[in-house]
C-alpha cells in the first residue's frame, strides 16, 4: 500500500511539474506573439504625448521642452506665494525631485541617445529642454517618467516698417497704456484710488528694484538666465505707474 502511494505521489509530482513547464512554455509563446503589438501600443502611446506642431519624421537635431510627470517645486508650496526654500517639506521634496529627474536623463539617453539636455526646470515646471533628432522624439515620449514635449519656439516682436512715422508707431508710454485713465480712476466711494493695498508682479528685467519708490515694497525674485537671486540685469530703467 505504502509503495503505491508513493508511485501516485511520483506520478502526481511528475504530471504537476509537467503541467508547469508546459504553462511556462505557453507564457512565454504569448509573448512572443504580442510582443510586436505592445511595442506598437506604447509607441502609440509615446505619440499621443508629442504636441502636433514637434516634427518627428526628421533626421535633423530639433529643440523640444520635456514636461515631466513629477509635480513641479511650486506644488508643494502655497500657490500665492513662491517656493519656500528654507521650508523642510519643500527642501525634501526638491532632494527626491532632482533625483527623480537625474535618474530621467539617464532613461533619456538610453531610449535617445543623441539627446542633449541644455536646461533642467523644477520650480513652476518640471522638465527639460532639450536638442535631439526629430526621429527620436516618439521613443523619448515613451517613457513613463514623461507627461508631454511641446516644440520649443521663439517668438519675435514683428518688425516696424522703414518708413513708419512716429505716430505710425509710437513709443510704448503713459498715454499708449492708457495710464492717465488708470490715474483718474476712483472707488465706489469717490476717492482716488491710490494703490493702497494692492500687490504687483512686474515681469520685467529692466526694473530697478533699488529704487526709492520700489524697494521698500520688494520682496524678491530669481533670474532664470543667470540663475541667482538677482532678477535686475546690468541694463536698467525704471517704470512708475
Amino acid at each position: 500500500m505504502k509503495k503505491t502511494t508513493s508511485a501516485l505521489l511520483s506520478m502526481a509530482l511528475v504530471f504537476s511539474s509537467f503541467g508547469a513547464l508546459s504553462a511556462h512554455a505557453e507564457s512565454l509563446q504569448k509573448e512572443k506573439q504580442f510582443s510586436p503589438q505592445l511595442k506598437a501600443n506604447i509607441e502609440q502611446w509615446g505619440e499621443n504625448k508629442i504636441a502636433q506642431n514637434v516634427e518627428t519624421k526628421t533626421s535633423k537635431e530639433i529643440s523640444v521642452i520635456v514636461e515631466l510627470q513629477h509635480a513641479p517645486l511650486a506644488s508643494q508650496s502655497n500657490i500665492q506665494h513662491a517656493p519656500d526654500f528654507k521650508n523642510e517639506n519643500v527642501q525634501s521634496y526638491h532632494a527626491q525631485l532632482k533625483k527623480a529627474q537625474e535618474d530621467t536623463t539617464k532613461k533619456i539617453k538610453e531610449k535617445a541617445p543623441k539627446a542633449k539636455i541644455k536646461e533642467t526646470y523644477s520650480t513652476l515646471f518640471s522638465g527639460f529642454s532639450i536638442s535631439i533628432p526629430g526621429d527620436q522624439v516618439a521613443a523619448l515620449a515613451s517613457l513613463p517618467e514623461v507627461k508631454a514635449v511641446y516644440p520649443n519656439l521663439t517668438y519675435k516682436l514683428h518688425e516696424t516698417a522703414k518708413s513708419a512715422t512716429k505716430e505710425e508707431a509710437p513709443n510704448i508710454g503713459g498715454p499708449t497704456i492708457g495710464a492717465p485713465e488708470a490715474w483718474n480712476l476712483k472707488d465706489p466711494s469717490g476717492k482716488p484710488l491710490d494703490g493702497k493695498g494692492m500687490k504687483v508682479a512686474i515681469i520685467d528685467s529692466g526694473v530697478d528694484y533699488t529704487h526709492p519708490d520700489l524697494q521698500a515694497n520688494y520682496i524678491g525674485g530669481y533670474d532664470t538666465v543667470d540663475e541667482d537671486n538677482d532678477p535686475m540685469d546690468g541694463i536698467t530703467y525704471t517704470v512708475l505707474m
